[in-house]
């Protein structure tokens, strides 16, 4: 083990595939995590009984619309 760390090289190459392979797996947990909350509050919202225009106007409050642009 010892021999493969004196290599800088494979240090190198390790660290050149790692680091993206790190990113690319850090940007797929986020959507994912997002999309669970996403779904956790809609089915909030249809437990306490708001209808789907309701839940549409709350979702799409936070972001401007085309017209406001």
């Amino acid at each position: 083990m010892d021999e493969f760390f004196e290599n800088t090289g494979s240090v190198m190459f390790i660290m050149i595939f790692s680091i993206p392979i790190v990113g690319i797996i850090a940007h797929y947990w986020h959507e994912i995590h997002k999309t669970r909350s996403n779904n956790e509050l809609k089915q909030s919202m249809l437990d306490r009984g708001m209808s789907a225009e309701e839940i549409e106007r709350v979702l799409n409050a936070g972001s401007k619309s085309n017209d406001e642009q």
